[in-house]
């Protein structure tokens, strides 16, 4: 019974013909059967001990941690070509895809990842990071020192979704909309939009 609770995935994620399934041991396997570039996986070396490809069919990483939440990032191709890994611990996995080869650890939170976005500016993509502490953090090549604490919200970091000017937060059934200082330009019951929609 222990054994097939293990087995059970504990997030999946579709994306540009991939399948990516994740296991709170913290493997997680690709399937890229269907990937343009699959072709591309019978050279791969095994210089990297912790990921591993069998014939060019999957891949797989163990991050060593409980995964909780997974976001797929588009290249230059439109094909997902990076997967940032969110966990338990606070880390933050980000790997090549589909290959799964490690691209960069990150350890930004002291607790539980909860959610993740990326926002594309014309100094290249940031991606941001939220926690179960109200903890929002942004990471890029040219955020000083790589990574920097943005500010706290109230509440767990549901889901993050950005702007130019603006990151949208939400907590629970709460949104709040903030510059990227962390001030508030407003803030809206997510029932209550719904129903505007609705009757609009």
């Amino acid at each position: 019974m222990l054994f097939m609770l293990s087995r059970k995935p504990c997030r999946t994620l579709l994306a540009e013909g991939l399948k990516v399934v994740a296991y709170p041991s913290g493997m997680i396997y690709v399937n890229m059967h269907s990937h343009p570039d699959s072709h591309l996986y019978s050279i791969f070396d095994s210089r990297y001990s912790r990921a591993t490809v069998s014939k060019g069919m999957r891949a797989s990483y163990d991050i060593g941690a409980k995964p909780t939440v997974l976001l797929a990032l588009a290249g230059p191709n439109g094909n997902a070509w990076r997967l940032l890994v969110g966990a338990g611990d606070g880390s933050l996995t980000l790997l090549s895809l589909p290959n799964m080869v490690l691209v960069e650890n990150l350890q930004p939170h002291d607790c539980k990842v909860t959610s993740l976005a990326a926002h594309r500016r014309s100094g290249g993509t940031v991606l941001l990071s939220g926690d179960r502490d109200g903890i929002v953090c942004v990471h890029g090549e040219q955020i000083p020192g790589g990574r920097v604490k943005l500010f706290t919200v109230a509440g767990v970091v549901d889901a993050l979704r950005c702007e130019t000017a603006y990151i949208h937060v939400h907590i629970g059934w709460e949104r709040k909309i903030l510059h990227w200082d962390g001030t508030v330009k407003g803030k809206s019951d997510a029932t209550k939009q719904q129903r505007i929609i609705a009757n609009a």
